[in-house]
C-alpha cells in the first residue's frame, strides 16, 4: 500500500486560526476511478465528490489518514572496488544507482477540496538516477 493521507477543507472551518481542518465526509471515498476502466485514476485518484466543507465552528468528521496514495517501488544498487597502490594507500571507484529500474513513483493527490487540483496526482518522485564516485584513501 502506499502512503496514507487526509482530505482536508483548505479553509479555516473551525475558527482556529491553523487552517488544518478535515472535511466532511458525505459519501463512499473509495477509489473507484481505480476500478472503472473509463476513468483515469491520475485525475480522480479517490473519490472526490464523497468530501464536502464543514459547518462554520466545525472541524470536520471524516477520519485522520482514511485515503491511501500510490505504492513505492524503487530498488537502489551500489557497487565498489578498491585498487590498492601502495601500502595501505588505495582508489575506491564507486557507481551507485537509485531506483534502478526506473519505475514510476507518484507523490500524493491534492488533498485540500479549495485545490484547482483536488484529487489529481500531478507530479512524481525522482526518476534513475546514477552517479559515479572516486576516493582517494591513505
Amino acid at each position: 500500500t502506499g502512503q496514507p493521507f487526509s482530505v482536508l477543507a483548505g479553509q479555516d472551518n473551525s475558527l482556529t486560526g491553523v487552517g488544518l481542518d478535515r472535511a466532511d465526509l458525505s459519501g463512499d471515498p473509495s477509489r473507484a476511478a481505480r476500478t472503472d476502466p473509463n476513468r483515469d485514476p491520475v485525475r480522480e485518484w479517490f473519490n472526490t465528490k464523497a468530501f464536502a466543507h464543514s459547518a462554520p465552528g466545525a472541524f470536520g468528521n471524516s477520519g485522520r489518514n482514511i485515503l491511501f496514495g500510490d505504492s513505492l517501488s524503487s530498488i537502489d544498487m551500489s557497487l565498489m572496488k578498491d585498487f590498492r597502490f601502495y601500502r595501505e594507500n588505495s582508489i575506491q571507484f564507486r557507481a551507485e544507482a537509485f531506483n534502478l529500474l526506473n519505475h514510476t513513483n507518484f507523490n500524493l493527490p491534492a488533498n485540500r477540496i479549495t485545490q484547482g487540483t483536488y484529487g489529481r496526482i500531478t507530479a512524481a518522485q525522482d526518476p534513475r538516477i546514477l552517479q559515479f564516485a572516486l576516493k582517494l584513501r591513505f
